[in-house]
């Protein structure tokens, strides 16, 4: 081994040993910078994964959010459709109850008396109702085209209650007592 470094100069030798330093260095920056950039990557790769996961975890959630929110949404253009369509709201809602029960007591034709009124009114709603009884006499298919006419209704016009006074049995008629409730919004 010592021939071959007798054949080589003094300036190969300062080369050689150049080279070797050099070698040297970059193992050592390998060594102490590259694997720890190595290690530094690896680590903020598995960050990246957990970032990544976090992400996915908080758009589901923003997701289900607006999902909610447009549910929210629809729900309170149905409450409005309700207010303005199903409910009485103007100023003469009593009246125009009144009016419409009179209107459907004609077309069903059937007898009717004993109209009495009861309020009541829902704070935490803010919904009045009235309860209206009286009593009807008629025959079936009159008292069935009124029940009819009374659940078709647009409005919350409802019946509630229903009792048999008197029934005819030859087929005369029925007298029935009827509690009906209608339903003002304050909104």
């Amino acid at each position: 081994m010592k021939d071959i470094f007798s054949l080589i100069t003094q300036k190969e030798r300062r080369v050689l040993g150049l080279l070797c330093l050099f070698l040297g260095l970059a193992l050592f920056f390998y060594a102490f910078f590259a694997l720890g950039m190595t290690r530094s990557y690896s680590r903020s790769m598995g960050l990246l994964s957990a970032v990544q996961r976090d992400f996915q975890t908080a758009e589901a959630s923003r997701s289900q959010k607006a999902t909610e929110s447009q549910k929210w949404e629809q729900a309170q253009q149905d409450m409005q459709e309700l207010r303005e369509t199903y409910f009485y709201s103007d100023s003469e809602w009593l009246k125009e109850l009144r009016m419409d029960l009179q209107r459907i007591l004609e077309t069903s034709r059937i007898q009717h008396s004993g109209k009495k009124f009861n309020y009541a009114f829902f704070e935490k709603e803010e919904i009045r109702k009235v309860i209206v009884e009286f009593t009807v006499t008629g025959r079936y298919v009159s008292l069935k085209s009124f029940i009819h006419a009374v659940e078709s209704f647009q409005k919350f016009l409802m019946i509630e209650k229903i009792d048999f006074l008197d029934i005819d049995l030859q087929g005369h008629g029925i007298k029935l007592k009827i509690q009906l409730a209608g339903y003002h919004a304050i909104f």
